[in-house]
């Protein structure tokens, strides 16, 4: 067994605005599991927001004991593999674990000659259209990028929380009657979100994804009984044990593998959300097909998706799950489905 990690530069199309940060290139990290001839990846996307960075991955891995994992060579249950990794990792370092979790089902996957959504029991499709993100801007700029994917695309997630947000929908609107989803992230007060979203209401929007602060579950509630809309907490829902707090706050959660920590706990996020009515939605993080493929493969059990992390790149190093008709095709090769360009 051999485990390597190296950087991995992700160059973005274009800059890419949110309501607290721009970027243009995304620093990840890739690892791959060398196990019995069969090498595993997965990506790890570190995000100063969850206090992570690059440099904070590379030296996780770089002190991290790699001596469990030699488990998956022993048909230890990938859960319980994972479970040691994050004893040792500790809470900082979600997207290292998520990278480590998607390298061992991916060997686990082609070891059993099996896709990993058959072997987490997920289904094998997804029904639910993936959202194509449309970064802040200027409304001219914004409605160009619109124009752009409204032939290959179902559904629009545009970033807000500015003070250009009602003039850049107008301008999104004139050009599109596509579904729109906005996403503040965590950027308004509670009396703030319920202002803003019941003058976007005219724009027709489908839901609003984490419009209060990551520990503000009193606001979130406050929004989702004022407005009409779903509500959906990203930011507020990191793993299974924050959904009971959120159960009657939001509609429902979004779930990030780099949040979580990966597939295993994702699932038991599923578990909980779906065991308190809460809607699920599967997002990611600006990355490569490696990480979005990872997610892609409990695409099935959402009712929400939005995987289009790797379609906002200027070159992908991977190809892995697809959109065709607008819906995340998900792979069904062993293992994850992943492949180097």
């Amino acid at each position: 067994m051999k485990l390597s990690w190296r950087a991995l530069d992700v160059r973005l199309r274009r800059t890419f605005t949110i309501s607290h940060q721009s970027l243009d290139v995304r620093r990840n990290v890739l690892v791959e599991l060398e196990s019995g001839g069969v090498c595993g990846r997965g990506e790890a996307e570190p995000t100063a927001y969850y206090g992570e960075s690059a440099e904070s991955a590379l030296a996780a891995l770089a002190g991290f004991d790699p001596s469990p994992l030699a488990r998956i060579e022993q048909d230890a249950a990938v859960s319980d593999i994972v479970a040691g990794c994050a004893e040792q990792l500790g809470s900082g370092n979600m997207s290292v674990l998520a990278a480590l979790d998607a390298a061992l089902w991916d060997v686990r996957g082609k070891q059993r000659g099996m896709a990993v959504w058959a072997m987490l029991g997920a289904p094998p499709r997804c029904s639910a259209p993936t959202s194509y993100t449309i970064g802040m801007g200027d409304p001219d700029t914004m409605a160009r990028e619109a124009e752009r994917v409204v032939d290959a695309y179902k559904v629009l997630k545009i970033k807000v929380g500015g003070e250009q947000d009602m003039a850049c929908l107008a301008a999104i609107r004139r050009v599109t009657e596509l579904p729109i989803r906005v996403d503040a992230n965590a950027a308004w007060t509670g009396d703030e979100a319920v202002e803003r979203i019941a003058a976007m209401s005219e724009f027709g929007l489908e839901l609003v994804e984490q419009p209060c602060a990551r520990e503000d579950i009193d606001g979130l509630r406050q929004v989702t009984g004022a407005v009409d809309v779903p509500v959906i907490a990203d930011e507020s829902c990191h793993v299974a044990a924050d959904v009971d707090a959120l159960a009657g706050a939001v509609t429902g959660v979004n779930i990030k593998l780099v949040k979580s920590g990966g597939l295993c706990e994702a699932k038991r996020v599923v578990e909980r959300a779906r065991a308190r009515g809460l809607a699920l939605m599967v997002g990611c993080m600006t990355s490569s097909s490696l990480a979005v493929t990872a997610a892609a493969h409990i695409s099935g059990w959402m009712d929400f998706v939005d995987l289009d992390g790797n379609l906002l790149l200027a070159a992908d190093p991977f190809c892995g799950s697809a959109v065709a008709d607008g819906v995340t095709q998900i792979p069904s090769d062993p293992g994850l489905g992943v492949f180097a360009r």
